[in-house]
């Protein structure tokens, strides 16, 4: 083999380990996560896509999978329409593309991502809406303690894990912005994810909503600010 290939070769084997490894050892917040693995936030978006067979996607999405979860089944909780919503939590360790999200505990330490599903119809028909955020349903990623809460819009990881995104639009009211894409993988339904930030004097923030009963609708942005 040619030395200088083979020389080239282990330069970017070595680099793909040391990315792959930024930001995963030391201290882990919520405890619950300390000694699992980290997961790159595209293969997390895409473990998450429906199934192109799926009809539906069950509150038993995942049930057995890096994700810690943090109830039986699904919770209810009354809306201020009155109505009920329907959801169900975990947190997991994700990176994407190896940075990040950090908390201020008594050591300073990496911070885990709470997944949601969400659901405003009959449970029996399962999940509507699945949202990915740093920080844990009590803990939002925001303020003086936390960093790397605006994580940049996974499409590189995406695109890593074998999903392509294709943009649908994008809006921007105040200091609020979302972004949507339309997500193609191979065994899975297209799927629309919506990329929000959102900042102000306390610092920035973002989150990741998958609409699982959503077509690709180029109104999608504007239609959240009027």
């Amino acid at each position: 083999m040619n030395i200088a290939k083979f020389a080239s070769a282990v330069i970017l084997v070595f680099t793909w380990v040391v990315v792959s490894a930024k930001g995963h050892s030391g201290p882990v917040f919520p405890a619950e996560l300390v000694g699992t693995k980290s997961v790159a936030l595209g293969r997390m978006i895409q473990s998450l896509m429906p199934n192109s067979t799926d009809t539906s996607v069950g509150w038993d999405r995942q049930a057995n999978s890096e994700i810690h979860w943090d109830s039986t089944g699904y919770k209810t909780e009354l809306t201020t329409d009155h109505g009920t919503i329907y959801f169900r939590t975990g947190v997991v360790r994700i990176n994407n593309q190896g940075n990040v999200a950090r908390v201020l505990t008594p050591k300073r330490a990496e911070l885990g991502w709470v997944v949601t599903y969400y659901s405003k119809s009959d449970p029996s028909k399962g999940v509507e809406r699945i949202s990915i955020a740093p920080g844990t349903r009590d803990d939002e990623c925001f303020g003086p303690r936390y960093d790397g809460c605006d994580t940049a819009a996974p499409i590189q990881s995406l695109r890593s894990s074998g999903v392509t995104a294709k943009m649908l639009c994008q809006e921007r009211d105040g200091p609020e912005e979302v972004i949507a894409y339309m997500l193609h993988s191979t065994g899975k339904r297209p799927t629309l994810m919506a990329w929000w930030t959102s900042g102000g004097t306390g610092g920035s923030n973002s989150h990741i909503d998958l609409e699982l009963n959503r077509l690709a609708n180029p109104k999608y942005c504007k239609d959240w600010f009027e």
